[in-house]
């Protein structure tokens, strides 16, 4: 009877050890996630932002940079923030290239206004870049978190998924990792 007793006790503390490890990191996770919807938050402000600069620049050039042309298609894909980074960064490079070119003369326009979209531009690349960064670290932090045992027993009943992130290319920012 006393041995009973003292293995349903051991059996007991087990199960309680237990559920807190998995509790702990059940709180990890999902605090982790709150930072990684917070990062998503300030990306989606950001890429809104440099989406209404990228138009107002085409509205200031007019007809005179093609390069801004089909900016406004961007209805399509600004739901999903990695494809929505991709095609704004397209044009961001043309008209970074449009204006930077030697034919380019920023005298002949009205006002500095492009010269004032442009700083405003770089701004935000370079406000967007840290968010790209913070939400990369947060995201890996969560991938590696749910990759490991025992946690990986709990996103697979939770339906933890892994992260996309965004990759840095030397050559044109970032790039999107699936």
């Amino acid at each position: 009877m006393v041995t009973i007793l003292v293995i349903s006790l051991i059996v007991l503390v087990l199960i309680m050890v237990l559920f807190g490890y998995f509790k702990t990191h059940v709180n990890k996770v999902k605090k982790i996630n709150i930072k990684i919807l917070e990062a998503e938050s300030q990306i989606k402000q950001l890429l809104n932002k440099k989406d209404e600069l990228l138009i107002s620049a085409k509205d200031h050039l007019g007809n005179d940079c093609k390069a801004l042309d089909g900016i406004d298609d961007v209805c399509d894909i600004s739901n999903n923030d990695f494809e929505y980074y991709d095609f704004l960064g397209k044009y961001y490079k043309r008209f970074d290239n449009f204006i930077s070119d030697d034919d380019f003369d920023a005298s002949k326009l009205e006002d500095d206004s492009i010269e004032k979209i442009s700083v405003l531009l770089k701004e935000e690349e370079e406000a967007l870049s840290g968010c790209i960064r913070y939400y990369n670290d947060t995201a890996g932090e969560y991938n590696d978190l749910i990759s490991n045992f025992p946690i990986k027993l709990i996103s697979f009943i939770c339906g933890y998924k892994h992260l996309s992130l965004f990759s840095i290319d030397n050559k044109s920012g970032f790039n999107t990792i699936k």
